[in-house]
């Protein structure tokens, strides 16, 4: 409906297939989620340009869909590529660009790359819950995704320090 009232290129067309992407990826239709992100991309940074903040968004979702598809190498290049285009708008303690470094931590757990993953999640996870609260869901799951670190990386003293933060 929006193409046909606006053309092809512009913003309405752009957050529909945002929301649209993002509503195949929760339903579990991936490869139909990772068209409708590219095209998503592709006219974002037309509209846009290539460093708004819109396209941090873009890329993140995309990490998240390729995430969940347990594409985790792309889903590190994404999220770093969001992170990125993140730092050009925010500072780089902003929690916009924690929550996407949080996401890339849980990237470099599944790869094994956890001295990397260590630090960013407990960075991020600091400014997180200064930002939100202790008991918000991007804290729990920052917080989570610390004790799964931990667990897959065998350091269970550490499993039981953080899992004593967890909220009830």
């Amino acid at each position: 409906m929006n193409r046909k009232l606006f053309g092809y290129e512009h913003p309405e067309v752009s957050a529909n297939l945002a929301n649209l992407a993002n509503l195949l990826r929760d339903q579990g239709h991936y490869d139909d989620a990772d068209k409708m992100y590219s095209q998503v991309l592709v006219l974002d940074k037309k509209l846009y340009g290539p460093d708004h903040p819109y396209i941090a968004y873009d890329m993140e979702s995309l990490g998240v869909l390729l995430m969940m598809k347990g594409d985790y190498s792309a889903a590190v290049k994404a999220l770093r590529e969001a992170i990125e285009v993140r730092k050009k708008t925010f500072p780089a303690t902003h929690w916009k660009v924690r929550i996407t470094e949080n996401m890339l931590g849980e990237c470099l757990t599944r790869l094994g790359q956890y001295e990397s993953a260590e630090i960013l999640l407990l960075n991020s996870y600091h400014t997180i819950k200064d930002h939100f609260s202790v008991e918000h869901k991007r804290t729990r799951e920052a917080l989570e995704r610390i004790i799964d670190l931990y667990k897959i990386w065998n350091r269970m003293d550490k499993v039981s320090e953080y899992q004593a933060l967890l909220p009830d």
